[in-house]
């Protein structure tokens, strides 16, 4: 196993403190999701397509009727999480 202590790939390690934003702050729907969110955002969706436990991790796709946790890991993906 090897260790990274920079393990987000953003320069800081586990020495650094820093301020995670983990309040979910809006509910919508996959499409409403908005395109430039910074990363780290986070928000519920209403019509994911599968459950927590089927679609973990995975971008978010819509057009189902699970409620889900979504987060952007870049300007324009959602993932499930």
């Amino acid at each position: 196993m090897v260790r990274d202590s920079d393990w987000c790939g953003d320069g800081a390690d586990a020495t650094t403190l820093r301020q995670f934003s983990t309040a979910i702050s809006d509910v919508c729907t996959v499409a409403q999701l908005p395109v430039n969110a910074p990363p780290g955002t986070r928000m519920m969706v209403t019509d994911a397509s599968g459950n927590l436990n089927t679609i973990w991790g995975s971008p978010v796709a819509g057009g189902g009727s699970y409620n889900v946790p979504v987060y952007a890991d870049t300007a324009s993906v959602w993932h499930v999480g």
